[in-house]
């Protein structure tokens, strides 16, 4: 894909979601992609597309913006306790994901402050 392509669909991707913010339409959360990975490929700065999207999903999805009540107030944290990681995924094991972060996980496993 030449420059010129990856140019065009970025600028296209920005329009529609610049257009879909405007008018605010309700969106099917269920249909659209949890990420932009994709993006990822073409070798820019993914900042800007990336909040742009998600501000057009928290605008035309509102249930996305939901916030547990539990989670309202921040809880004082015990600095002594050891901070909880978890990592969930089916693609541990003879996977590029799980070869790529087996040895962040086994380091912090390590680490007498983290819970992994």
């Amino acid at each position: 894909m030449s420059a010129e392509e990856i140019d065009a669909i970025r600028t296209r991707f920005q329009q529609n979601c610049e257009k879909i913010l405007r008018e605010k339409p309700p969106l099917n959360t269920q249909l659209l992609p949890q990420t932009l990975f994709q993006l990822a490929f073409h070798n820019r700065d993914n900042k800007a597309l990336n909040s742009l999207y998600q501000s057009m999903i928290r605008a035309c999805a509102p249930e996305v913006n939901y916030t547990a009540p539990h989670c309202r107030k921040a809880q004082p944290r015990d600095v002594d306790a050891k901070i909880r990681v978890g990592f969930a995924t089916s693609f541990f094991y003879q996977h590029s994901v799980g070869s790529c972060y087996r040895n962040t996980m086994l380091t912090l496993a390590k680490s007498p402050q983290f819970d992994v």
